[in-house]
């Protein structure tokens, strides 16, 4: 399964490290333990996107799209922040 990165993502993924170095590799680390088990379609859809879904990786949430044979890392969001709009 191949893993492909959005900008928006790796530009989260950097403030992330920016602020808190070791959340980042902890995220990273778990997307990589996820890819190996196949990023099973069992997380949670995200409301309105039929084709986005999200795992959790406290207190952050990732958002990802199933691509081929592989998937995109859309986004990565700080649960604790209340969202106004689109992710």
């Amino acid at each position: 399964m191949r893993i492909e990165w959005t900008e928006k993502a790796l530009a989260d993924l950097a403030a992330i490290a920016a602020r808190a170095p070791q959340q980042a590799l902890h995220i990273y680390e778990e997307i990589g333990r996820f890819e190996k088990s196949g990023f099973p379609n069992s997380y949670r859809r995200v409301r309105g996107r039929k084709d986005e879904r999200a795992m959790s990786v406290p207190p952050h949430v990732v958002l990802y799209r199933a691509r081929g044979d592989g998937v995109q890392i859309r986004r990565i969001r700080d649960s604790r922040r209340r969202r106004v709009g689109p992710w």
